[in-house]
């Protein structure tokens, strides 16, 4: 039974090191990302909600709920 449950552990092991990342943020800029925000599609003249400061993105929004 101990074989076998190494192999599995092995077998698991080695596909998670196979696995790639992408990395979603390059943290100098919003370049490759499109911002869903309706009112900004209708008046164009409003503040953009997202900006990168010090490699972080950050959100200009105001916070709604509890």
């Amino acid at each position: 039974m101990k074989p076998i449950v190494f192999c599995a552990l092995l077998l698991c092991a080695s596909t998670l090191c196979l696995a790639q990342s992408r990395s979603l943020f390059n943290g100098k800029d919003l370049s490759g990302w499109h911002m869903d925000v309706p009112d900004l599609e209708k008046d164009s003249s409003l503040r953009i909600p997202f900006i990168v400061r010090d490699g972080l993105l950050v959100s200009l929004g105001t916070r709604r709920g509890t």
